[in-house]
């Protein structure tokens, strides 16, 4: 990716945005000093606006107590805690504009109260017919717990109207991000007579002109989010490209680096630039959830960075946003070094981190970032097939899942992938060289992270070998994993029984093979510093480090996979020869059969 012309005046950037999507309970015992530290940090990279959500997933929704504007839903315990809560929320939004940090307010605009739905009857949807089958996200985390909602229901717009004049209302508030999120199985949802007839792009357009005046009228900004949910995830080019001529153009669309949350080294979002005239953000992932930090793994992807930035402002986008500042990291390299890059995409990204490292790690700081460098490396040949991410945080929850994140969402990101990912002897031999080089450089790399000990200060040095040899063991069980899943998609492939018994062979030894992996992972788990591997999930801020052995789930979730391919193989046959002693010997009787009735034909 190259610099614009010489001589071209390269865009500056003037937003480095904060999304600060996760981390604040406005009820919790000390809120403000916790979110005061988050704002110092950032004020210090140089951000200087910050997305302010309220404990995920309900995100803007608590602030909102409805008295004025939807007195229906109103309840004296709902005014009550809404009342405490904006209070907290209006003591951050005062300490950020003092640090010179524009505060805003998201919101996911799928969330209603509980009441919504029994009072608005006629916002329930009427759901298609494969409703059965729709993704929505997962119940623990899912986002409207009533039924889903008729987006062309008076209702719904009332209460959209509703949620967002309350917000507005904030006066510290600056603007307001309006997510999309779990919008294809929500807001898109519906095939009622009114939504039928409606495109995508033609309910995010109803959408924005029903809750554009509201801003408008209270002299504040909208931002909308092209996240189209996570779980069936519309592509966002196609959806956005049309959508956003037919908006205001003061309105503002902020995307990710690439498309969705899980592409970390897929090409770049092709929205870039493409939006015009609308200021456009693209977001880092600097925590690094979808690189398996929130497991407590480490990596820095601070090479990829530069060129990412660079690229976005050659296609003219005017504002970068980082995700990820939530809590202190020991190796938060990736942090700082956006904001450096945000002010200054030429700057030498090796000298900047020699100096940083140095300052942090003392001696050992340029090794540590070798190491930093290394666990990405293993990440990208371990997390992807031939290119393409199939890995969700980690490892997807089940079958289904797999296959939803492998070719549903990724493959279409990745020119040709199709062809590199079908199920041919050639492609498996690839991919099991490839799980096999990252097994390979993971434990080379758990060998050069022990020798740090007495070098490195104990106190990087125990959560960077502990994460190292973390990510050893989910590299152990990702290579057979995978061979296990290509095996079944070409015993799945193929009608012919006694192909797939040959088939069936070495996919049991495989699925074996990775059973026995997960089984080694579990002891040697044992071994490691839990109390450590807990503090670096803690740190990353994606998951509950008080969850007893929340790291346990990716081979929590291998299992499930490999249990699933099981039960889809094992099933009676028509032939029982596969299990014969000397099975190798049929293919030639079967060839001779072969021979024999075309003898019989002539």
């Amino acid at each position: 990716m190259s610099n614009p012309p010489v001589g071209a005046r390269p865009p500056a950037f003037p937003l480095r945005v904060l999304e600060q999507h996760y981390g604040i309970d406005l009820a919790a015992d000390g809120a403000f000093a916790r979110e005061k530290e988050i704002l110092e940090r950032a004020a210090k990279i140089g951000l200087n606006r910050v997305m302010m959500g309220e404990t995920w997933p309900n995100m803007g929704l608590r602030l909102i107590d409805y008295r004025e504007t939807f007195p229906e839903l109103a309840t004296p315990e709902g005014t009550a805690d809404a009342a405490k809560r904006r209070a907290v929320h209006e003591q951050i939004g005062a300490e950020a504009r003092r640090l010179g940090i524009e505060p805003w307010v998201n919101i996911n605009i799928i969330n209603y109260p509980d009441a919504f739905t029994k009072l608005c009857p006629d916002a329930i949807a009427k759901a298609p017919a494969t409703a059965d089958r729709w993704l929505r996200s997962p119940g623990p985390k899912g986002l409207s717990k009533q039924p889903q909602i008729c987006s062309s229901s008076e209702s719904f717009r009332k209460l959209a109207v509703a949620q967002l004049t309350d917000l507005c209302r904030l006066p510290h508030v600056g603007g307001i991000e309006c997510w999309l999120t779990a919008g294809d199985s929500d807001l898109f949802y519906c095939v009622c007579e009114k939504c039928t007839g409606k495109s995508i792009s033609d309910r995010i357009v109803e959408f924005v002109e029903t809750v554009h005046p509201v801003v408008v009228q209270h002299g504040k900004k909208l931002l909308m989010r092209p996240y189209l949910g996570g779980w069936r995830c519309a592509l966002e080019t196609e959806v956005w490209l049309e959508a956003a001529p037919c908006l205001p153009q003061d309105v503002e669309i902020g995307y990710k680096q690439q498309h969705g949350d899980l592409m970390n080294w897929h090409g770049p979002n092709p929205l870039a630039g493409r939006l015009a005239p609308h200021q456009e953000l693209v977001e880092f992932d600097l925590q690094g959830e979808y690189r398996g930090i929130n497991y407590g793994m480490v990596c820095s992807v601070r090479w990829q960075m530069q060129e990412l930035i660079r690229h976005f402002r050659a296609k003219g986008v005017t504002g970068p946003i980082c995700r990820g500042l939530d809590r202190a990291h020991f190796f938060d390299i990736d942090k700082w070094l956006f904001g450096a890059l945000a002010q200054d995409p030429d700057l030498d990204v090796a000298v900047w981190s020699h100096a940083w490292a140095a300052q942090r790690y003392g001696a050992a700081g340029d090794e540590v970032l070798t190491i930093l460098d290394e666990c990405a490396e293993i990440m990208r040949l371990s997390m992807y097939v031939r290119g393409v991410q199939w890995a969700s945080w980690a490892v997807p929850q089940n079958l289904a899942r797999l296959r939803f994140i492998l070719f549903d969402r990724c493959a279409p990101c990745v020119p040709n992938s199709y062809e590199r990912l079908q199920p041919t002897p050639e492609t498996l031999c690839a991919i099991i060289e490839e799980k096999q080089e990252a097994r390979e450089r993971a434990d080379a790399l758990a060998a050069r992270t022990a020798r740090l000990k007495g070098t490195l200060e104990h106190c990087f040095f125990t959560p960077l070998y502990t994460s190292v040899s973390y990510l050893r063991l989910y590299v152990s069980i990702a290579g057979p994993l995978m061979e296990t899943f290509f095996r079944f998609l070409a015993w799945e492939k193929t009608s012919s029984e006694v192909t797939r018994e040959y088939a069936r062979i070495p996919l049991l030894e495989s699925l074996a093979t990775a059973r026995r992996r997960i089984e080694e992972a579990h002891r040697e788990i044992e071994a490691l510093d839990v109390a450590t591997l807990n503090g670096m999930m803690d740190a990353a801020g994606f998951v509950d480090p008080k969850a007893s052995n929340k790291f346990l789930e990716p081979f929590r979730y291998a299992t499930v996979i490999l249990d699933d391919i099981e039960q889809s193989i094992d099933t009676p046959s028509a032939s029982w020869w596969a299990y014969y002693p000397s099975a190798e010997r049929w293919p030639q009787a079967l060839r001779g059969r072969a021979e024999l009735y075309r003898d019989a034909s002539e």
